[in-house]
């Protein structure tokens, strides 16, 4: 985790604080590593949430959390470089899934834990998550930001959100992500001399996984006979060119 950090994440970290915004998506089949690669292992989110490992990156921390620490200390260094800029830092997640699309600090914040999915009774506004079709690029508004650059505890706060992430075992994985996630940090850029606002966004997705129906449930390929279970449907929906 640590080498692919150092190799690939470097300039796009430079980039975001200079004001570009920066996209990075993990896609491919269920059970290739997408979620380890983005987050960690299972359970790692929901423990570094508990501060088990403080505010220094973990072995087994993936690209986000990784992220999270090193922009945030580096947003510090620049606010305290005594230039012209003032930097704030802002991060915001939404689990989009065939049902809806949920705000992953409420979650967090309302019981915690995964969504059930077979009780949002709404497709669109049930948790508040809107997607603005008009603006370019398309960008999800309505979810909560939460100030990263001066609260270590919106830190954890941010690490318990994407723990509340909907997981579901398949024979391919036993804990296959079921919908997609994005994590976003939003950097906002103040010159005083000019009196602007700069904005970049450091966007961090994690598709859910792709697979042959046949191979993930047993050979079970009949959506009608498990319309009742929304967990299957959110899999067969999103992967139905592989059926």
């Amino acid at each position: 985790q640590a080498d692919m950090y150092a190799q690939y994440m470097p300039m796009r970290v430079d980039a975001f604080l200079e004001g570009f915004d920066v996209n990075i998506m993990a896609y491919g089949q269920t059970g290739s590593g997408k979620t380890h690669t983005m987050f960690g292992p299972p359970g790692i989110m929901t423990r570094a949430a508990n501060a088990d490992y403080g505010l220094e990156p973990t072995a087994d921390y993936g690209l986000y959390p990784r992220g999270v620490l090193d922009i945030v200390n580096r947003v510090r260094e620049l606010n305290d470089s005594g230039t012209t800029f003032n930097y704030v830092l802002v991060a915001s997640a939404v689990e989009v899934g065939i049902f809806g699309k949920v705000d992953m600090f409420v979650q967090a914040e309302s019981g915690g834990g995964e969504v059930d999915w077979n009780e949002l009774e709404t497709k669109h506004d049930q948790c508040g998550v809107q997607l603005d079709r008009v603006a370019e690029p398309k960008y999800l508004y309505g979810q909560t930001e939460v100030n990263l650059h001066d609260e270590d505890r919106n830190i954890y706060r941010t690490f318990a959100a994407i723990a509340t992430r909907n997981t579901m075992g398949t024979l391919m994985n036993n804990s296959s992500s079921r919908t997609c996630c994005f994590a976003f940090l939003t950097l906002y850029c103040h010159d005083s001399n000019t009196d602007c606002v700069r904005k970049s966004r450091f966007q961090f997705v994690d598709l859910a996984g792709s697979e042959r129906l046949k191979d993930a449930h047993n050979g079970n390929t009949n959506y009608r006979t498990n319309m009742h279970d929304a967990n299957f449907m959110a899999g067969d929906c999103n992967n139905w060119c592989l059926m």
